[in-house]
């Protein structure tokens, strides 16, 4: 679907000028040597009880070849049953050498001219494939955690990991040093109000006692 979607879209930019009278050229081209399919030429290789890093570079980029041979030919058929306007005697491959060096010159001088930088940022890693994968192959599953609770230092004291809730019944010293929920929370407690807190929550064995 994805497929159809965007060679739709592309064939009619291309016809459009076509008919405006520019002379516009549509490249075939395709991209077959990613994420995606070092990830389903790495689930063949699983199935043979053979690694990719035991193969060695080499040898893993002769598998991806015979993939791309044996099923790269997909898109270009679905194209051809679209009927995309595309030149079919000019048609490419990412991995092909002329390209693959002008990808290299194009990012080279990118990255030189500051216009693309190399950054850290979230991916979808696969232990198992020591790589990112696709978004696609993202299996999500809802699984039950645990919340902790944690004490650490700040300027002036410790951070409450409860809140004291005595509120209207505090009074006196009590009153003024804890003072009710909404006063106290996120407040920096001392070192004695911190014990005194924990203890008197623990005391009542209410764990709503304190936040």
């Amino acid at each position: 679907m994805g497929h159809m979607l965007n060679q739709t879209q592309m064939d009619i930019v291309a016809r459009w000028h076509r008919m405006r009278g520019f002379v516009s050229l549509w490249l075939p081209g395709t991209d077959h040597a990613g994420i995606a399919t070092q990830m389903m030429v790495e689930r063949q290789l699983l199935k043979e009880g053979k690694k990719r890093r035991e193969m060695g570079r080499e040898k893993f980029i002769e598998r991806v070849w015979e993939w791309r041979r044996e099923y790269g030919g997909a898109i270009l058929d679905q194209m051809k049953r679209l009927g995309a306007s595309v030149d079919w005697g000019r048609e490419y491959f990412t991995m092909d050498d002329n390209l693959s060096h002008a990808v290299k010159e194009v990012f080279v001088r990118l990255y030189e001219d500051g216009l693309i930088y190399r950054g850290k940022y979230i991916v979808n890693w696969c232990s198992d494939c020591g790589t990112a994968i696709s978004d696609l192959e993202v299996k999500h599953e809802d699984v039950a955690g645990k919340l902790y609770e944690i004490r650490y230092p700040v300027v002036g004291g410790l951070l409450g990991r409860r809140i004291y809730h005595r509120g209207d019944d505090a009074s006196g010293d009590d009153a003024g040093r804890y003072g009710g929920c909404g006063e106290s929370e996120g407040r920096a407690l001392s070192a004695s109000a911190w014990e005194e807190c924990d203890a008197a929550a623990d005391e009542a064995g209410d764990p709503d006692y304190c936040g």
